[in-house]
């Protein structure tokens, strides 16, 4: 079809096109808006609906320094499964927080409250698709 048209029509075509691809993410961008904010109403973190997932998802990061007062919480076996101290001048001590995480969980609140100051929230993200039929 593009081959029949003339260089104006294509062109004008094209803008056509441009204004309709601003349009619908002008569009789906309100859509998102509406759907983050029934979810913060709701205290949800998803929409259940038996046709479409619709989820937030959203990865953190952990500062590392805010990490070292759990060196006085953690016991010495716990410290050795997360924590590799600083060993020479140009490498850190490093924490690994998957298992800093999970003995916070188990210690309580006082090393909880450490790793959620030490939390640094990435973008949120809206996981949206089809469910599978089955």
């Amino acid at each position: 079809m593009p081959q029949t048209l003339t260089d104006t029509q294509l062109l004008a075509q094209y803008q056509d096109s441009r204004t309709a691809v601003s349009a619908a993410l002008i569009a789906k961008g309100h859509l998102e808006q509406e759907i983050y904010l029934r979810m913060e109403v709701r205290g949800a973190k998803a929409i259940p609906d038996e046709t479409f997932i619709c989820e937030i998802t959203q990865n953190s990061v952990y500062d590392q320094g805010s990490f070292s007062p759990l060196l006085e919480i953690f016991n010495e076996l716990d410290l050795n499964t997360c924590y590799i101290p600083e060993h020479t001048a140009p490498v850190p001590a490093k924490w690994q927080t998957i298992r800093v995480l999970a003995l916070a969980r188990r210690y309580g609140n006082a090393a909880l409250a450490i790793v959620e100051k030490a939390r640094i929230p990435g973008p949120r993200n809206l996981n949206f698709q089809r469910r599978k039929e089955r």
